[in-house]
């Protein structure tokens, strides 16, 4: 979904505010995504006693020309 208004937010037809939305929205997902991702693997590393590692990436909405911006998370019981 986050790709999807991404590639919305470039396209020329749209107004600022509409772009400002979707710069909103995308986001949004990007800080919900980390925290859901967070209490999952939290949630299953004190469960199972299991260590977990989430790499995940991709276009930074808020750098110029979108550069592409990583996340670890490392979970261990």
């Amino acid at each position: 979904m986050a790709h999807v208004l991404l590639s919305n937010i470039t396209h020329e037809s749209e107004s600022s505010a509409t772009s400002a939305t979707a710069l909103t929205m995308v986001l949004s997902a990007i800080q919900e995504c980390s925290k859901w991702v967070a209490s999952f693997l939290n949630t299953l590393s004190q469960e199972t006693g299991w260590a977990f590692t989430v790499l995940m990436g991709g276009p930074d909405p808020e750098k110029p020309g979108g550069d592409i911006t990583v996340f670890r998370y490392d979970f261990h019981a």
